[in-house]
Protein backbone atom coordinates (compact mmCIF):
# COMPACT_ATOMS: atom_id res chain seq x y z
CA UNK A 1 0.00 0.00 0.00
CA UNK A 2 1.36 3.79 -0.57
CA UNK A 3 0.51 6.97 1.03
CA UNK A 4 -0.64 9.77 -1.17
CA UNK A 5 -0.71 13.15 0.76
CA UNK A 6 -2.61 15.53 -1.43
CA UNK A 7 -2.15 19.33 0.12
CA UNK A 8 -5.26 21.83 0.31
CA UNK A 9 -3.86 24.01 -2.64
CA UNK A 10 -3.70 20.72 -4.95
CA UNK A 11 -0.70 18.43 -6.39
CA UNK A 12 -1.97 18.03 -9.67
CA UNK A 13 -2.32 14.62 -8.62
CA UNK A 14 1.40 14.30 -7.54
CA UNK A 15 2.11 13.07 -4.17
CA UNK A 16 4.60 11.53 -3.23
CA UNK A 17 4.39 7.75 -1.93
CA UNK A 18 5.69 5.63 1.13
CA UNK A 19 4.91 2.42 2.30
CA UNK A 20 2.39 1.98 4.90
CA UNK A 21 1.46 -0.29 7.15
CA UNK A 22 -0.78 -2.86 7.03
CA UNK A 23 -0.21 -4.24 3.53
CA UNK A 24 -3.40 -5.54 2.59
CA UNK A 25 -5.92 -3.57 0.97
CA UNK A 26 -7.95 -1.73 4.18
CA UNK A 27 -11.39 -2.85 5.07
CA UNK A 28 -12.18 -0.51 7.32
CA UNK A 29 -11.38 3.30 8.48
CA UNK A 30 -11.10 2.15 11.93
CA UNK A 31 -7.50 0.16 10.82
CA UNK A 32 -4.62 2.30 12.43
CA UNK A 33 -1.65 2.61 9.41
CA UNK A 34 1.57 4.25 9.66
CA UNK A 35 4.88 4.62 8.02
CA UNK A 36 7.04 2.06 8.16
CA UNK A 37 10.13 3.80 6.38
CA UNK A 38 13.22 4.64 8.09
CA UNK A 39 13.10 8.13 9.13
CA UNK A 40 16.10 9.20 6.39
CA UNK A 41 14.11 7.56 3.86
CA UNK A 42 10.72 9.53 5.05
CA UNK A 43 12.97 12.51 4.79
CA UNK A 44 14.32 12.63 1.34
CA UNK A 45 11.06 11.63 -0.07
CA UNK A 46 9.46 14.85 1.50
CA UNK A 47 12.69 16.62 0.05
CA UNK A 48 11.95 15.51 -3.78
CA UNK A 49 8.84 16.49 -3.01
CA UNK A 50 9.23 19.76 -2.23
CA UNK A 51 11.91 19.78 -4.66
CA UNK A 52 9.39 19.22 -7.67
CA UNK A 53 8.81 21.98 -9.95
CA UNK A 54 5.20 21.62 -10.18
CA UNK A 55 4.78 21.80 -6.43
CA UNK A 56 6.65 24.96 -5.57
CA UNK A 57 4.16 26.43 -8.61
CA UNK A 58 1.03 25.29 -6.74
CA UNK A 59 2.76 26.93 -3.22
CA UNK A 60 3.52 29.97 -4.75
CA UNK A 61 0.27 30.18 -6.60
CA UNK A 62 -1.50 29.82 -3.12
CA UNK A 63 0.99 31.88 -1.18
CA UNK A 64 -1.37 34.75 0.71
CA UNK A 65 1.22 37.38 0.22
CA UNK A 66 1.92 39.35 -2.99
CA UNK A 67 5.81 40.26 -1.82
CA UNK A 68 6.31 36.82 -1.12
CA UNK A 69 4.96 35.63 -4.05
CA UNK A 70 6.79 38.09 -6.58
CA UNK A 71 9.95 37.04 -4.67
CA UNK A 72 9.77 33.77 -4.93
CA UNK A 73 9.17 34.25 -8.85
CA UNK A 74 12.42 36.34 -9.26
CA UNK A 75 14.42 33.72 -7.28
CA UNK A 76 13.02 31.15 -9.68
CA UNK A 77 14.02 33.38 -12.80
CA UNK A 78 17.64 33.88 -11.54
CA UNK A 79 17.67 30.17 -10.94
CA UNK A 80 17.71 29.60 -14.39
CA UNK A 81 19.84 32.28 -15.22
CA UNK A 82 22.71 30.75 -13.18
CA UNK A 83 21.49 27.49 -14.03
CA UNK A 84 22.54 28.46 -18.01
CA UNK A 85 25.75 30.31 -16.83
CA UNK A 86 26.75 27.15 -15.27
CA UNK A 87 25.85 25.13 -18.22
CA UNK A 88 27.73 27.01 -20.52
CA UNK A 89 30.78 27.64 -18.75
CA UNK A 90 31.04 23.85 -17.61
CA UNK A 91 34.11 23.06 -19.08
CA UNK A 92 35.75 25.62 -17.20
CA UNK A 93 35.01 23.95 -13.61
CA UNK A 94 35.33 20.52 -14.65
CA UNK A 95 38.84 20.47 -13.18
CA UNK A 96 37.70 22.05 -10.05
CA UNK A 97 37.05 19.55 -7.35
CA UNK A 98 35.88 21.63 -4.68
CA UNK A 99 33.45 23.90 -6.80
CA UNK A 100 30.05 24.88 -5.60
CA UNK A 101 27.38 25.53 -7.51
CA UNK A 102 26.23 29.41 -7.84
CA UNK A 103 22.67 28.10 -8.13
CA UNK A 104 22.62 25.87 -5.15
CA UNK A 105 21.81 28.36 -2.85
CA UNK A 106 18.76 29.28 -4.72
CA UNK A 107 17.68 25.96 -5.34
CA UNK A 108 18.20 25.41 -1.82
CA UNK A 109 16.24 28.61 -0.37
CA UNK A 110 13.53 28.03 -2.77
CA UNK A 111 12.69 24.29 -1.31
CA UNK A 112 13.20 25.39 2.18
CA UNK A 113 10.40 27.58 1.79
CA UNK A 114 8.32 24.74 0.74
CA UNK A 115 8.80 23.07 3.37
CA UNK A 116 8.51 25.56 6.04
CA UNK A 117 4.95 26.27 4.83
CA UNK A 118 4.46 23.07 5.13
CA UNK A 119 5.22 22.57 8.55
CA UNK A 120 3.79 25.79 9.90
CA UNK A 121 0.50 25.40 7.88
CA UNK A 122 -2.90 25.56 9.84
CA UNK A 123 -4.91 24.14 6.75
CA UNK A 124 -6.06 20.43 7.28
CA UNK A 125 -4.41 17.71 4.79
CA UNK A 126 -6.26 15.22 2.62
CA UNK A 127 -4.21 12.23 3.36
CA UNK A 128 -5.01 8.87 1.02
CA UNK A 129 -4.12 5.26 0.66
CA UNK A 130 -4.32 3.82 -2.64
CA UNK A 131 -3.41 0.12 -3.06
CA UNK A 132 -3.13 -1.88 -6.09
CA UNK A 133 -4.97 -5.38 -5.58
CA UNK A 134 -2.94 -6.94 -8.62
CA UNK A 135 0.84 -6.88 -6.47
CA UNK A 136 2.37 -8.55 -3.95
CA UNK A 137 2.21 -6.89 -0.24
CA UNK A 138 5.43 -4.78 0.06
CA UNK A 139 6.97 -2.31 3.02
CA UNK A 140 9.75 -0.75 0.10
CA UNK A 141 9.04 2.67 -1.37
CA UNK A 142 6.78 2.61 -4.73
CA UNK A 143 6.89 4.73 -7.57
CA UNK A 144 3.11 4.53 -9.24
CA UNK A 145 1.15 6.01 -11.67
CA UNK A 146 -2.45 6.49 -10.76
CA UNK A 147 -5.35 6.77 -12.90
CA UNK A 148 -8.60 9.27 -12.03
CA UNK A 149 -10.41 6.70 -12.55
CA UNK A 150 -8.81 4.48 -10.01
CA UNK A 151 -11.32 5.14 -7.18
CA UNK A 152 -12.00 1.79 -6.13
CA UNK A 153 -8.05 1.36 -5.31
CA UNK A 154 -8.30 4.45 -2.69
CA UNK A 155 -8.90 4.81 0.60
CA UNK A 156 -9.23 8.25 2.42
CA UNK A 157 -8.32 8.65 6.08
CA UNK A 158 -10.72 10.18 8.38
CA UNK A 159 -9.26 13.23 9.82
CA UNK A 160 -9.79 11.94 12.92
CA UNK A 161 -9.07 8.71 13.00
CA UNK A 162 -5.71 7.24 14.54
CA UNK A 163 -4.08 6.24 11.25
CA UNK A 164 -4.63 10.04 10.14
CA UNK A 165 -2.71 11.50 13.15
CA UNK A 166 0.09 9.03 13.73
CA UNK A 167 0.79 9.55 9.71
CA UNK A 168 0.61 13.35 10.02
CA UNK A 169 2.72 13.38 12.88
CA UNK A 170 5.40 11.43 11.36
CA UNK A 171 5.21 13.33 7.79
CA UNK A 172 5.77 16.84 10.05
CA UNK A 173 8.30 14.79 12.39
CA UNK A 174 10.20 14.57 8.75
CA UNK A 175 9.49 17.45 7.85
CA UNK A 176 10.75 19.10 10.65
CA UNK A 177 14.12 17.22 10.07
CA UNK A 178 14.40 17.85 6.56
CA UNK A 179 14.06 21.69 7.29
CA UNK A 180 16.59 21.43 9.67
CA UNK A 181 19.37 19.75 7.57
CA UNK A 182 18.46 22.25 4.70
CA UNK A 183 18.50 24.98 7.12
CA UNK A 184 22.10 24.90 7.35
CA UNK A 185 23.03 23.81 4.31
CA UNK A 186 21.51 27.21 2.94
CA UNK A 187 23.38 28.92 6.29
CA UNK A 188 26.55 27.76 5.27
CA UNK A 189 26.59 28.61 1.66
CA UNK A 190 25.18 31.68 2.37
CA UNK A 191 27.98 32.70 5.33
CA UNK A 192 30.25 31.23 2.26
CA UNK A 193 28.90 34.17 -0.11
CA UNK A 194 29.18 36.99 3.00
CA UNK A 195 32.57 36.45 3.38
CA UNK A 196 33.69 35.67 -0.08
CA UNK A 197 35.76 39.24 -0.80
CA UNK A 198 34.35 39.95 -4.20
CA UNK A 199 30.85 39.09 -4.77
CA UNK A 200 29.38 36.67 -7.34
CA UNK A 201 25.82 37.14 -7.89
CA UNK A 202 25.30 39.82 -5.45
CA UNK A 203 21.42 40.01 -6.21
CA UNK A 204 20.79 36.03 -5.87
CA UNK A 205 22.34 36.34 -2.85
CA UNK A 206 21.01 39.33 -1.56
CA UNK A 207 16.88 37.58 -2.39
CA UNK A 208 18.11 34.43 -1.12
CA UNK A 209 18.96 35.78 2.16
CA UNK A 210 15.15 37.52 2.02
CA UNK A 211 13.40 33.94 1.38
CA UNK A 212 15.19 32.84 4.37
CA UNK A 213 13.97 35.76 6.58
CA UNK A 214 10.65 35.33 5.55
CA UNK A 215 10.68 31.27 6.75
CA UNK A 216 12.29 32.49 9.97
CA UNK A 217 9.22 35.12 10.48
CA UNK A 218 6.74 32.39 10.00
CA UNK A 219 8.80 29.50 11.83
CA UNK A 220 9.38 32.18 14.81
CA UNK A 221 5.36 32.56 14.72
CA UNK A 222 5.01 28.90 14.84
CA UNK A 223 6.61 28.27 17.82
CA UNK A 224 6.07 31.46 19.45
CA UNK A 225 2.29 30.08 18.98
CA UNK A 226 3.04 27.21 20.84
CA UNK A 227 4.44 29.42 23.70
CA UNK A 228 1.82 29.19 26.64
CA UNK A 229 2.75 32.53 27.76
CA UNK A 230 1.57 33.81 24.29
CA UNK A 231 -1.61 32.30 23.83
CA UNK A 232 -3.74 35.81 24.08
CA UNK A 233 -1.26 38.21 22.12
CA UNK A 234 -1.35 35.40 19.18
CA UNK A 235 -4.89 34.61 19.21
CA UNK A 236 -5.61 38.29 18.77
CA UNK A 237 -3.15 39.22 15.92
CA UNK A 238 -4.41 35.69 14.29
CA UNK A 239 -7.73 33.98 14.86
CA UNK A 240 -6.29 31.04 13.13
CA UNK A 241 -4.29 30.40 15.89
CA UNK A 242 -6.23 28.90 19.14
CA UNK A 243 -5.51 26.56 21.64
CA UNK A 244 -6.70 23.44 19.82
CA UNK A 245 -4.94 23.93 16.74
CA UNK A 246 -1.71 23.11 18.86
CA UNK A 247 -0.44 20.70 18.82
CA UNK A 248 -1.01 17.83 21.40
CA UNK A 249 1.71 15.65 23.43
CA UNK A 250 4.02 18.10 22.69
CA UNK A 251 7.71 16.44 23.63
CA UNK A 252 9.45 16.41 26.32
CA UNK A 253 12.46 16.03 24.98
CA UNK A 254 12.38 19.19 22.36
CA UNK A 255 13.50 22.29 23.41
CA UNK A 256 10.71 24.42 24.72
CA UNK A 257 8.89 26.43 22.12
CA UNK A 258 9.70 29.28 24.92
CA UNK A 259 13.41 28.90 23.75
CA UNK A 260 13.08 28.53 20.39
CA UNK A 261 11.17 31.40 19.28
CA UNK A 262 13.19 33.83 20.74
CA UNK A 263 16.08 32.31 18.39
CA UNK A 264 14.33 34.13 15.61
CA UNK A 265 15.00 37.76 16.41
CA UNK A 266 18.49 37.19 17.32
CA UNK A 267 18.99 35.38 14.00
CA UNK A 268 17.52 37.86 11.98
CA UNK A 269 19.20 40.97 13.69
CA UNK A 270 22.64 39.05 12.95
CA UNK A 271 22.17 37.94 9.49
CA UNK A 272 20.89 41.80 8.74
CA UNK A 273 23.98 42.88 10.14
CA UNK A 274 26.12 40.78 8.09
CA UNK A 275 24.41 41.93 5.09
CA UNK A 276 25.06 45.41 5.65
CA UNK A 277 28.68 44.77 6.14
CA UNK A 278 28.92 43.41 2.43
CA UNK A 279 26.37 46.47 0.97
CA UNK A 280 23.98 43.51 -0.12
CA UNK A 281 21.09 45.41 0.34
CA UNK A 282 19.91 47.82 -2.10
CA UNK A 283 19.98 51.34 -1.04
CA UNK A 284 16.48 52.37 -0.63
CA UNK A 285 13.80 55.82 -0.62
CA UNK A 286 11.19 56.73 -0.53
CA UNK A 287 9.27 58.85 -3.38
CA UNK A 288 6.78 61.42 -3.76
CA UNK A 289 3.94 58.74 -3.36
CA UNK A 290 5.00 57.19 -0.72
CA UNK A 291 6.75 54.04 -2.47
CA UNK A 292 10.01 52.32 -1.88
CA UNK A 293 12.38 52.99 -4.63
CA UNK A 294 16.02 52.54 -5.01
CA UNK A 295 18.23 55.21 -4.59
CA UNK A 296 20.53 55.62 -7.17
CA UNK A 297 24.36 56.86 -6.28
CA UNK A 298 27.11 57.39 -8.68
CA UNK A 299 29.71 54.56 -8.83
CA UNK A 300 33.54 54.79 -9.77
CA UNK A 301 34.59 52.25 -12.92
CA UNK A 302 36.89 50.52 -10.50
CA UNK A 303 38.28 46.92 -11.15
CA UNK A 304 39.27 43.70 -9.36
CA UNK A 305 41.17 41.29 -10.46
CA UNK A 306 40.34 42.46 -13.91
CA UNK A 307 36.93 42.51 -13.28
CA UNK A 308 34.64 45.45 -13.87
CA UNK A 309 33.06 45.99 -10.33
CA UNK A 310 31.32 48.61 -11.65
CA UNK A 311 29.44 46.55 -14.71
CA UNK A 312 28.61 44.44 -11.85
CA UNK A 313 27.27 46.98 -9.53
CA UNK A 314 25.01 48.36 -12.72
CA UNK A 315 23.64 45.33 -13.31
CA UNK A 316 22.45 43.90 -9.70
CA UNK A 317 21.49 47.47 -9.31
CA UNK A 318 19.49 47.32 -12.56
CA UNK A 319 18.00 43.78 -10.99
CA UNK A 320 17.41 45.45 -7.76
CA UNK A 321 15.18 48.35 -9.32
CA UNK A 322 12.97 46.12 -11.52
CA UNK A 323 12.53 44.12 -8.47
CA UNK A 324 11.12 46.98 -6.37
CA UNK A 325 8.94 48.57 -9.08
CA UNK A 326 7.19 45.56 -9.89
CA UNK A 327 6.57 45.14 -5.78
CA UNK A 328 5.50 48.95 -5.20
CA UNK A 329 5.90 48.85 -1.56
CA UNK A 330 4.29 51.42 0.61
CA UNK A 331 7.26 52.94 2.87
CA UNK A 332 4.57 53.08 5.87
CA UNK A 333 2.99 49.96 5.65
CA UNK A 334 6.68 48.63 6.04
CA UNK A 335 7.54 50.70 8.94
CA UNK A 336 4.46 49.13 10.49
CA UNK A 337 5.47 45.60 9.67
CA UNK A 338 8.79 46.50 11.47
CA UNK A 339 7.94 48.13 14.21
CA UNK A 340 4.38 46.58 14.71
CA UNK A 341 3.19 43.82 17.59
CA UNK A 342 5.13 40.84 17.46
CA UNK A 343 2.36 38.05 17.18
CA UNK A 344 0.98 35.65 15.38
CA UNK A 345 0.57 37.44 11.69
CA UNK A 346 2.60 40.26 13.09
CA UNK A 347 6.05 38.75 12.66
CA UNK A 348 5.39 38.83 8.67
CA UNK A 349 7.50 40.82 7.07
CA UNK A 350 8.91 41.86 10.28
CA UNK A 351 12.57 41.03 9.48
CA UNK A 352 12.11 41.64 5.96
CA UNK A 353 10.84 45.35 6.30
CA UNK A 354 14.18 45.98 8.66
CA UNK A 355 15.99 45.16 5.36
CA UNK A 356 14.34 46.91 2.79
CA UNK A 357 14.25 50.04 5.03
CA UNK A 358 17.46 50.23 5.84
CA UNK A 359 19.68 52.44 7.98
CA UNK A 360 18.84 55.47 6.02
CA UNK A 361 15.41 54.85 6.68
CA UNK A 362 15.28 54.41 10.04
CA UNK A 363 12.85 56.94 11.39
Amino acid sequence: MTLSTKRPFGSNGQGFEQAVHPTTAPQTSDETQAITLDDGMVSQKISNYCANPEIIDECIKTEGSAFVQATLREAISLLEDEKLQENSSSHKTETRTNHISPSVLLKNVIELWVETSFLVSTQPETLELRYNAQTLASQDSQVVTWLDDAQQSSFSLGQGSSGYRTIRAQLLAATETTCHRLSKAVMNELERRLLQRQQVSAFATFISAIILLNCVERITAFYQALDPSFPEGAAAADPNIHPQSRPPGYPSSAPAPSTLWPQGPHFARLLTTLLRMRALPPKTTRTADGKLALLHEPSLPVRLNGVAVRDQQDENTAKAAKWLTTLALDVDELRAQRDGDAAGRGWEMRFVSEVLLGENMVA
